[in-house]
């Protein structure tokens, strides 16, 4: 059962969290650090977020495991692929906002996205911020693995979002086949 149903009926509004997670784990989502970070929660929403909301069948968890594979296959050093494995990971509590939303709600970064990658990253025992050098190997990760799985998925908009990151053509062809 969810632990949260047995909250006292006499609960100051302040306890009740915004949500509450698979594992009834509550969510504050302009505390999070009153949130506790469960691995077994992340798994499970991510596996349950969509990517492109909802337009196409593949959820974050999935695009996690390809970015791990990528960072794994371009041979980048150990120290980065914690961080390619983090970097979509408070995805779990905030959901995974298209990029031209995120874009129309300026605060959305400040006020939620940033704190929540801090608390998700600080909660794993990963440095935040991510130190730029690793940033840097993680944008680059998440970039091919995009453009991956848009090839893959034969999104319409791939060559489009392949090209705006910056992703060689050759490497764009290689990806897609």
């Amino acid at each position: 059962g969810n632990a949260l149903t047995f909250l006292p009926s006499d609960t100051h509004p302040d306890e009740i969290p915004d949500i509450c997670t698979a594992g009834g784990r509550g969510v504050w989502y302009l505390e999070p650090e009153r949130t506790i970070v469960g691995l077994d929660d992340v798994f499970t929403h991510l596996s349950r977020t969509g990517r492109y909301a909802g337009a196409i069948p593949w959820n974050v968890l999935q695009h996690t495991a390809l970015c791990v594979l990528v960072c794994r296959e371009m041979g980048f050093p150990g120290t980065v692929l914690p961080h390619v494995a983090a970097h979509d990971m408070h995805e779990a509590y905030v959901l995974d906002l298209p990029s031209g939303l995120k874009r129309r709600l300026p605060e959305y970064k400040a006020r939620i996205e940033t704190p929540w990658e801090a608390h998700v990253h600080r909660s794993l025992g990963l440095e935040w911020p991510v130190p730029p050098p690793i940033m840097e190997c993680v944008k680059r990760v998440d970039g091919l693995a995009l453009c991956g799985e848009m090839a893959y998925l034969e999104h319409p908009f791939r060559d489009a979002a392949c090209a705006r990151r910056n992703v060689a053509p050759v490497l764009r062809a290689a990806l897609s086949d």
